[in-house]
């Protein structure tokens, strides 16, 4: 879960399909993440105009303002996800 947060933190609004290809993890993975995340607040979703099968899925706009909230909840640097996160982005 703290890896499709953290990839949601730093794209944006993704659809479940850019979430797979993102983070390289399995799809069921993300459903559970995605609908976990979603579940305690930290998501919101809305219909993705382009494709209406789809919604796309961003941080709760509380959860972004409250940073310290997200980041000690959902992402720690010093974690195993968190270190594959800055090895994705270097």
């Amino acid at each position: 879960m703290k890896f499709v947060a953290k990839m949601l933190e730093m794209k944006g609004e993704l659809t479940q399909s850019d979430l797979v290809e993102e983070t390289l993890l399995p799809a069921r993975t993300v459903r559970y993440a995605v609908n976990t995340l979603e579940d305690d607040g930290y998501l919101e979703s809305r219909h993705y105009w382009k494709d209406a099968r789809k919604r796309l899925y961003s941080l709760e706009v509380a959860a972004v303002e409250d940073s310290k909230t997200v980041n000690s909840n959902l992402y720690n640097p010093d974690d195993e996800i968190g270190r594959e996160c800055r090895e994705a982005n270097q």
